[in-house]
C-alpha cells in the first residue's frame, strides 16, 4: 500500500506536470516557405507571414479564423498567391504586396449553382463542369462568332516529315 508520504510525492509530481504543461506555448513551424530576391512568404500558425531575406522582424499578412497554405511569388514578386481553407473549402487567392487583394475564388457570372452529389463525383462526373459547358453551349449557339478565313498558302491540316 502507499503511505501518505507517497501520495503526496505523486501528487505534487502530477499537479507540477499538469501546471508546467498548462503555460508551454503550443510549439508552431513554420512551413511552405517561397523565396523571391530578398523576401520569403511562409505559413505559419495557419496564417500567411512575409520576412526578408536580410533578417528582421516578419510581418503577419492574413489573420482569417481558417488556414493559408502553399504561398508562391509571381514571376515579378509583386503578388503572392495561395490556397486558402474558408468555411471547409480550399480557395485561390492572390494578394498583391501593396497590401492589395486581387481575386478570391471569384467566378464568372453568373455563378453556377449545382447540388453537390458525392455519387455523382464517384462516378467520374462533375456537375458544376457540365453545367458551365451547358451554358457556355447555349450562349455559343445564341451568339455565333464567324471564324476568320484560313490564310491561303496554309493547307487545311498540318502535313509535312514532323507531322
Amino acid at each position: 500500500m502507499f503511505s501518505l508520504k507517497r501520495w503526496m510525492t505523486l501528487w505534487i509530481i502530477c499537479s507540477a506536470y499538469f501546471a508546467l504543461g498548462q503555460e508551454m506555448q503550443e510549439g508552431r513551424l513554420m512551413r511552405f516557405p517561397d523565396i523571391y530576391k530578398d523576401k520569403i512568404a511562409f505559413m505559419y500558425g495557419g496564417d500567411l507571414w512575409l520576412a526578408s531575406s536580410n533578417g528582421g522582424v516578419a510581418r503577419q499578412i492574413t489573420s482569417h479564423a481558417g488556414r493559408e497554405l502553399f504561398p508562391k511569388f509571381s514571376p515579378d514578386g509583386k503578388w503572392i498567391a495561395f490556397t486558402a481553407q474558408y468555411d471547409g473549402n480550399f480557395k485561390f487567392a492572390l494578394y498583391g504586396l501593396d497590401s492589395k487583394w486581387l481575386i478570391e475564388n471569384k467566378g464568372v457570372q453568373p455563378e453556377i449553382v449545382i447540388e453537390n452529389r458525392p455519387d455523382l463525383v464517384v462516378k467520374g462526373q462533375d456537375p458544376q463542369l457540365e453545367k458551365a459547358m451547358e451554358m457556355v453551349m447555349k450562349e455559343i449557339q445564341a451568339n455565333p462568332k464567324k471564324l476568320p478565313p484560313r490564310p491561303p498558302d496554309l493547307p487545311a491540316y498540318p502535313e509535312g516529315p514532323g507531322m
